[in-house]
């Protein structure tokens, strides 16, 4: 969908191509090899069926296998605790919390941090 600058976003398809939502790295920093992730799944009937795991993964080793990053930070809200249970299901840990960072449906609401190691061969590396 978007493959310039900094940012890479794709389109996100059910089982019968039919567009659900988006994926995307953002903020890549090409010296430190990090970025950002985003998911959104628009269509609430596809959410919960393993379609956005899905999209990381493929995204996750494309990351790794062609853009060489070697760690993807996730800044999700806190309530959201469907997503932060699939973050950690796909290997992310919890790393901090940024209170009131965002102002959603009339509330301010803690957004927590949340970061991957993509590549094993620079786990302990300085």
């Amino acid at each position: 969908m978007d493959m310039s600058g900094n940012n890479r976003r794709f389109m996100i398809e059910d089982n019968d191509s039919c567009p659900i939502g988006m994926i995307g790295l953002y903020e890549i920093n090409w010296i430190h090899r990090t970025c950002e992730l985003g998911i959104f799944i628009g269509d609430a009937s596809a959410r919960g069926k393993g379609l956005a795991s899905e999209a990381y993964r493929l995204l996750e080793s494309y990351a790794s296998r062609y853009l060489n990053l070697r760690k993807i930070k996730a800044f999700v809200v806190k309530q959201n605790e469907p997503a932060v249970s699939m973050y950690c299901h796909l290997g992310f840990r919890v790393v901090g919390t940024l209170e009131k960072e965002r102002f959603i449906d009339g509330r301010y609401c803690d957004l927590t941090l949340m970061e991957k190691f993509i590549s094993l061969s620079f786990e302990g590396a300085e």
